[in-house]
C-alpha cells in the first residue's frame, strides 16, 4: 500500500513522500482494519513535517492528523463496529492508504455525509465547540465575538453559534481584504464570460472592455489568453467560498491583488517620470503617485521603476512583491501566471 512519509524536517513538499510499504495484519480481537477515504492537509501537518510543532515525532514519521475511513474488518471482541461503517480516527499517522486501530480509538459518523466534509471533522469542529463552551455559559440571544474570524476554527464556531441560537461579530485579519477578493472575483467572473462568449461564437470583446478589464487588473489579458476556462470558473469559485469567510484565501489570491495593486503604482510612477519636468526630483513623484494610488509609493520603488531589472517593469514589481511577502518571486510568479517559463523575471 502506498503511504506518505518524510525521514527530515525542513519544506512539506521538499521533505514528505510518498512510498510503498508492507499492507497492515489484519486485527486483533480488540481492532478494526480501516481503508482511508480522504485526509486533510491541516496545518499542523506542515507545521509537523517542518519541525515547528509543539512535539517533533521520531523520523521517519508518517503525518496525518485527520481522515475519514470506512471499517473493512473487525476483531471478534468488537462489538458496536461493523464492516462497511464509516469512522473518525482519533490516532494520528493518517497519510495511508490502510491502517489498523483499536476499536476504542475510532468514532462512528453517520453514513450518506460528504467524506471530505468528515475529514476535517476531527480538529477545527471541536476545537470551536470547546472555544464556545469552556469559558463562558452562553444563552441564545447572547453576542460573541471572534478575531481570527477567517480561520477554518472561525468558519465552523461561526456555524455552531448559529446553530446555538448565538449572534456573533467577526472581525477579519487584514483590513480591506475582503473588498480585493471581491474585486478579484468580478475580474474572473468577467474573464470567465468573455472567454465563454469567445469560445462559442468566436466574437472578441470590444476593445473599450478589454482596455477597462487592463486599466483596473494589469495582466488580466494575459489570464484571458492563456488560462483555461475550467481554471477561470475554478478561481472564481474559490474567490466567492472565500469571501463568503467559508474557506481562507489562497496565498495565490493574496499575491494576485498585491501584484494588480503593485502594477498599477508602477504604470502610474513610469507615466509620471516619462513626463516629469527636470526639476522634479523621485521624492516629489513618490509623493505624488502616494497621493493617487493605494500602494504605498516611496523613493525606493520609484528608483525602481526608473531603472528597472533588466529594463523589464515587470521584473521590478515581482521582486518588490517577493521582498513583501518573504518568498521567491519566481514563486509568485509561477503561482499567477503558470502558463509562463519559471523564471522569465528572475535574475538568478
Amino acid at each position: 500500500m502506498k503511504i506518505a512519509r518524510f525521514a527530515s524536517f525542513g519544506r512539506p513538499e521538499a521533505v514528505v513522500e510518498c512510498v510503498e510499504v508492507a499492507d497492515p495484519p489484519a486485527p486483533k480481537a480488540d481492532e478494526v482494519a480501516l481503508e482511508v477515504l480522504a485526509f486533510p492537509i491541516n496545518p499542523a501537518d506542515l507545521l509537523t513535517m517542518e519541525g515547528l510543532y509543539a512535539s517533533r515525532p521520531a523520523l521517519p514519521a508518517c503525518p496525518g492528523a485527520e481522515c475519514v475511513a470506512r471499517v473493512d474488518a473487525v476483531g471478534d471482541a468488537v462489538e458496536d463496529l461493523r464492516a462497511g461503517d464509516l469512522v473518525i480516527p482519533l490516532d494520528r499517522e493518517n497519510w495511508v492508504q490502510r491502517k489498523v486501530a483499536k476499536a476504542s480509538r475510532v468514532i462512528k459518523v453517520p453514513a450518506g455525509v460528504d467524506p471530505l466534509q468528515l475529514a476535517m471533522l476531527k480538529v477545527n469542529p471541536p476545537t470551536a465547540w470547546l472555544m464556545m463552551t469552556k469559558y463562558v455559559n452562553l444563552a441564545p440571544g447572547d453576542w460573541l465575538l471572534q478575531d481570527a474570524a477567517n480561520s477554518g476554527v472561525g468558519h465552523c464556531l461561526v456555524q455552531l453559534a448559529k446553530a446555538d441560537g448565538l449572534r456573533t461579530i467577526n472581525i477579519v485579519r487584514r483590513e480591506g481584504l475582503a473588498d480585493e477578493l471581491l474585486a478579484l472575483l468580478r475580474k474572473y467572473q468577467t474573464l470567465a464570460t468573455l472567454r465563454r462568449e469567445r469560445e462559442q461564437s468566436g466574437t472578441l470583446a470590444p476593445r473599450t472592455v478589454l482596455r477597462a478589464l487592463a486599466r483596473e487588473f494589469p495582466g488580466a489579458l494575459r489570464e484571458l489568453d492563456t488560462v483555461s476556462l475550467d481554471e477561470l470558473d475554478r478561481k472564481a469559485r474559490a474567490l466567492s467560498e472565500t469571501a463568503r469567510g467559508r474557506s481562507e484565501p489562497e496565498p495565490w489570491m493574496t499575491w494576485m491583488a498585491a501584484y494588480h495593486a503593485t502594477m498599477r503604482a508602477a504604470l502610474l510612477v513610469r507615466a509620471r517620470l516619462i513626463k516629469r519636468v527636470p526639476w522634479e526630483t523621485e521624492k516629489m513623484v513618490a509623493a505624488w503617485a502616494a497621493d493617487k494610488s493605494t500602494f504605498p509609493v516611496d523613493e525606493a520603488f520609484v528608483r525602481a521603476i526608473a531603472r528597472p531589472p533588466g529594463g523589464r517593469l515587470n521584473r521590478a514589481v515581482f521582486e518588490r512583491l517577493g521582498a513583501e511577502f518573504g518568498v521567491d518571486p519566481d514563486e509568485i510568479w509561477e503561482a499567477l501566471f503558470p502558463s509562463r517559463r519559471p523564471g522569465r523575471f528572475v535574475k538568478r
